[in-house]
């Protein structure tokens, strides 16, 4: 048994026993253990999914994509039932919702896990694009769309790697790449590199291969800069560093801030005129944004309390 069935399963059997809010309270922190050991799992296997193919190409490594973003890969219909069923106890949504900022907190960091793998495979992806884009044109035409994932419609038959009986291959629409996301500061674009993936999408089909990971790394660089930011202001005030000494970084993370925020919005500008990928690249948009937003207010606050 893998360690996200085993988590899944664990969670699976402590999930059912709550059946009143006295169980939800006795409860509360098994129930979050189970979600954070559940969330580990996952970020386990796809780091080990990783390793034990170092030398994997674009093709396989979007089969992990696919795999990754699947709605069951984690919370299954099952697991996910019990939990509805759960908030739907009298009181009990009331009372776990006195905890959601605490237990978001101690989940955000598990989720981050996720991050680094996830950009490892969509560089994987993207490389293959950069390095052999006319090549897999010439070979297989159309086809380029179903090896990033596919449309939606069509998911299923590359998952399993046979198009479906009916199936009708058509080439995808494509658009020219962006220009986003570029800096001559190595400190900044070492950082904003993470969303540069963006650029290179350029039909719908590889549009729906990343719209799981965008958030996750969009939020992700500005998680990190927050954490930073605070261990610049504790060092000023416990240490007696002095604020000089981070004001080049403090410049360069404001930096990162606007030129990642405007890059968002100008290639999700550009994704969203490929032809059936608009709702999709709204929505994306609309999710790294309400995402982020809290770690972006916090990050204006902590510049303007540091810089004094």
């Amino acid at each position: 048994m893998g360690e996200v069935e085993k988590a899944r399963k664990d969670g699976l059997e402590l999930f059912r026993t709550i059946n009143s809010i006295d169980d939800a309270k006795k409860n509360r922190e098994k129930m979050r253990d189970a979600i954070e050991d559940l969330f580990r799992a996952g970020a386990a296997e796809m780091k080990r999914s990783i390793e034990e193919s170092p030398n994997m190409g674009p093709e396989e490594a979007m089969k992990l994509v696919e795999k990754f973003q699947d709605d069951e890969f984690l919370m299954n219909e099952e697991l996910n039932t019990e939990l509805m069923r759960i908030d739907l106890l009298p009181g009990v949504t009331d009372y776990l919702g006195q905890f959601e900022s605490e237990d978001e907190e101690r989940l955000n960091p598990i989720i981050d896990e996720f991050t680094k793998p996830g950009e490892t495979l969509m560089t994987i992806v993207a490389g293959g694009l950069v390095e052999g884009m006319e090549d897999v044109m010439k070979e297989v035409g159309g086809a380029i769309g179903e090896a990033l994932g596919g449309v939606a419609e069509g998911m299923e038959e590359v998952i399993s790697g046979a198009p479906g009986e009916d199936a009708i291959q058509e080439p995808p629409v494509e658009i020219p790449w962006g220009e986003s996301f570029k800096s001559e500061d190595k400190n900044v674009h070492s950082v904003i590199s993470k969303m540069s993936t963006l650029n290179v999408i350029c039909t719908a089909g590889a549009l729906e291969g990343q719209k799981t990971f965008i958030p996750w790394s969009f939020e992700g660089i500005f998680s990190e800069l927050l954490k930073e930011l605070k261990e610049s202001q504790r060092a000023i005030s416990e240490d007696g560093s002095s604020v000089g000494e981070f004001q080049e970084r403090l410049d360069q993370i404001e930096k990162i801030k606007l030129l990642t925020l405007e890059g968002l919005q100008t290639e999700m500008e550009r994704i969203s005129t490929i032809p059936g990928a608009s709702e999709e690249a709204i929505r994306i948009r609309d999710e790294c944004m309400t995402r982020a937003g809290p770690h972006v207010t916090e990050i204006d606050r902590l510049l303007k309390d540091i810089r004094g």
